[in-house]
């Protein structure tokens, strides 16, 4: 079984353990927003991780899969961090090339898209259903610069991150 693998049980660890503290502290007025983005991520690795293994059960090519997914969860338990190429082919130990075109292969995206794409995703979950700061949004989704961020946001959703949060939040007055 591919999954969970290293980098997503850390990830969730880091997660449960992030839930705890704000469960436990209620350290500010964000601690119930904080405390369900952490479980809105949870449950979007699981997600991920089940829609991603059922895919792999359903091919043939079964050993380029599992690099291209084990590269996948790899990106999807850190999208809060910088990514690159250059550091993917050395962890996984393939040539950019082939990493390259597998991914597209196996996904139908460019590496970078693919991230950008599930950061928007995670940041538009964030947005929509808590009221944590954009600024926590942003670097929980591995934006440093709010102009790119918006930017970003803007040409897959759309509308602005404010604009979008402003429409589809809940839980705004």
């Amino acid at each position: 079984v591919l999954f969970p693998t290293f980098d997503t049980s850390s990830k969730i660890e880091k997660l449960f353990a992030t839930f705890s503290a704000q469960i436990t502290l209620q350290d500010s007025n964000y601690w119930a927003c904080r405390s369900r983005s952490c479980l809105i991520e949870l449950l979007s690795l699981a997600c991920n991780c089940l829609e991603h293994h059922l895919e792999l059960l359903s091919t043939t090519e079964k050993s380029n899969n599992s690099d291209v997914l084990r590269v996948i969860a790899f990106l999807e338990s850190n999208l809060h961090q910088k990514i690159t190429i250059s550091d993917l082919t050395k962890r996984f130990q393939m040539n950019r090339t082939d990493l390259s075109r597998l991914f597209v292969i196996y996904t139908g995206e460019t590496i970078m898209h693919f991230v950008n794409r599930s950061r928007i995703e995670l940041a538009a979950t964030l947005l929509r259903d808590t009221t944590i700061p954009m600024s926590e949004v942003m670097e929980r989704t591995g934006f440093a610069d709010y102009s790119y961020f918006s930017r970003t946001f803007r040409k897959q959703k759309g509308v602005s991150p404010r604009n979008y949060r402003k429409e589809y939040c809940w839980m705004l007055p």
